[in-house]
């Protein structure tokens, strides 16, 4: 079972600095929706992430910078963005079903036939 995070309030994100002890950013889990987190750099600059998978590949989405994109606007496009990405999912697979079933051809042969 995958891990929960717990729910950050904006006071705490708010507060959330970089350790400063190295030059690449880090990145914390919100919590609320699965797979938001918030990336802060070394300069202080905030940014809110969406890690999802979409056709079986992980994928990083921007969803804003953190001043300008609050915490409950944030989880309102990540649940979103989840929404639509699992329809487009959804929707590839049948297309893929869908090439593959006019692939065969009805009376062609194939190798069950051929014994």
């Amino acid at each position: 079972m995958p891990k929960v995070a717990m729910e950050m309030s904006a006071l705490a994100v708010k507060k959330l600095k970089h350790p400063g002890t190295t030059n690449n950013p880090i990145v914390k889990a919100v919590g609320g929706v699965a797979g938001l987190h918030i990336q802060v750099t070394n300069t202080g600059a905030k940014s809110w992430l969406l890690r999802t998978t979409i056709n079986s590949k992980r994928r990083d989405m921007g969803l804003g910078p953190y001043p300008g994109v609050s915490l409950a606007d944030a989880r309102q496009n990540a649940a979103d963005t989840k929404a639509k990405a699992r329809q487009e999912s959804t929707r590839s697979l049948s297309a893929k079903r869908q090439r593959v079933r006019h692939k065969r051809r009805p009376g062609a042969p194939c190798f069950s036939k051929m014994r």
